[in-house]
């Protein structure tokens, strides 16, 4: 049954991303007078790939190395999110993002490091600090609250999942 809940959980706790992306880029683009919902179509389809990619290549290792350590606290979870969150939004603002504004020749690391650190206005990076971090801490909570890590897996206040 551990088993059921850890996919369960690592299925629709990164779908948070997605959802408030969607909410988010569908208000923006309405309220911009021009709606583009082409650009709300690639921005959904971008933080679901990074959602999961994160939630997969970061969350689970996580998950399992605090498991393995029967680190099995609420505060955890979120915490992880919001880790996860961060080192998922630093490898797309350094890795993906000058690929799409116009590849390596115009955009070099060192650029994307140099925006990343010191983008001239704090309020700025705290704003896309945020807006990263609320959704992991919101994958990390959900995915904690499916799972349960703190309970034994017989658990009677823990209910039974249908078979799959």
């Amino acid at each position: 049954m551990a088993k059921k809940r850890a996919l369960l959980a690592f299925l629709v706790a990164p779908s948070w991303v997605p959802v408030l992306m969607a909410l988010a880029a569908s208000v923006i683009s309405a309220l911009s007078g021009h709606p583009d919902w082409r650009f709300v179509l690639w921005l959904v389809g971008i933080s679901t790939v990074l959602s999961y990619g994160g939630t997969f290549l970061l969350g689970l290792p996580a998950f399992l190395v605090l498991l393995a350590r029967h680190r099995t606290a609420f505060w955890h979870a979120p915490l992880v999110g919001l880790a996860a969150a961060w080192i998922t939004l630093f490898v797309f603002l350094t890795i993906f993002f000058p690929i799409i504004v116009g590849g390596w020749d115009a955009f070099s690391l060192r650029d994307a490091i140099h925006i990343l650190l010191s983008s001239g206005d704090p309020i700025e990076m705290l704003i896309l600090l945020m807006c990263s971090g609320i959704p992991g801490v919101l994958v990390g909570s959900t995915f904690w609250f499916i799972v349960r890590p703190d309970k034994e897996p017989n658990d009677p206040e823990i209910p039974e999942l249908p078979d799959l």
